[in-house]
């Protein structure tokens, strides 16, 4: 009988989640933002490169399970760069889109924007159900939900990049497609018909009307919460987005590790609150749940 190595394809349990794509890359932050948001930023653009990276590298360790997320030493790091100990809220209201957003509208502005999404998105969005053979509505729901992330080095979503195309897509359309990115990504326990949002969420999103829209289901999972966006509609009923049946991983788990996402992109903009990561890193939030449901049914 051969050996094989631990990380040879079929990954049967990876550790860390090795879907992240450029999350687990070192990315340099904003020195700017640092001098702006910090009470006492540190002297010189060199060494705050320096703290960045060396912050970065324990970072990982924390998501491999190799340290703890509160260790003196990234706290300390923490600290320096001007972090945020706990994310706070957004508390503005909705953005009401005009109409309902059209999914096709969706996929061509990323096979206008990002032609490669789908391989890309797959992974990020669905982790280890991306190597399996899926049903087209699931690679759409991945790309649907990868729409409003950036993509490489904090780079522009496809969505901003198609609304500044050329040939721009029309008024209603770009109000429709701002509405649905000012949405949370959220995971929902649905209670007679009233969707009720598991993880924390500012009162400005939660659904205030009738509830219209579809959910997928995993392969072999028979998730009982709901994962994904619902935005206002002009009529006055709430429309869900990329939404998904999913296992919900625990509760203080899932937090923590929000909250460490939240550390590195705050690195960014310091003033980025606990709704904008559910917007920017929805696929992070689709990622854990699918990563918990596969693992769960296996």
């Amino acid at each position: 009988m051969s050996s094989r190595a631990t990380d040879s394809w079929p990954i049967e349990r990876p550790e860390p989640d090795c879907w992240g794509g450029e999350e687990y890359l070192y990315d340099p932050s904003s020195w700017e933002n640092h001098k702006t948001y910090t009470a006492s930023p540190v002297a010189s653009k060199e060494q705050y490169e320096q703290v960045d990276r060396q912050f970065m590298e324990q970072w990982v360790e924390v998501t491999q399970g190799k340290r703890v997320r509160d260790a003196q030493s990234i706290q300390k790091l923490a600290h320096i760069l001007g972090l945020p100990s706990t994310p706070h809220h957004d508390r503005r209201n909705s953005k009401v889109a005009p109409e309902v957003l059209n999914p096709l509208v969706v996929w061509e502005m990323l096979e206008n924007s990002v032609p490669d999404i789908v391989m890309v998105a797959l992974d990020r969005v669905l982790g280890p159900y991306a190597d399996e053979a899926l049903p087209r509505a699931l690679h759409r729901l991945a790309t649907e939900a990868f729409a409003f992330s950036p993509t490489i080095d904090n780079g522009m979503p496809a969505m901003q990049r198609w609304a500044r195309d050329t040939i721009r897509p029309s008024v209603k359309i770009r109000a429709c497609m701002k509405a649905v990115a000012h949405a949370p990504a959220m995971i929902w326990e649905i209670n007679d018909n009233e969707c009720i949002p598991i993880l924390p969420l500012s009162d400005g999103y939660l659904p205030k009307g009738p509830i219209y829209g579809e959910a997928l289901q995993l392969p072999r999972c028979n998730g009982q919460t709901l994962l994904g966006r619902i935005y206002p509609v002009a009529d006055g009923t709430w429309q869900l987005y990329g939404a998904v049946w999913v296992h919900c991983p625990p509760i203080d788990t899932l937090i923590s590790r929000l909250e460490l996402e939240h550390l590195r992109l705050s690195r960014h903009e310091r003033r980025l609150t606990w709704e904008d990561l559910l917007r920017d890193r929805a696929e992070l939030l689709y990622r854990l749940c699918s990563i918990h449901s596969a693992y769960l049914e296996a």
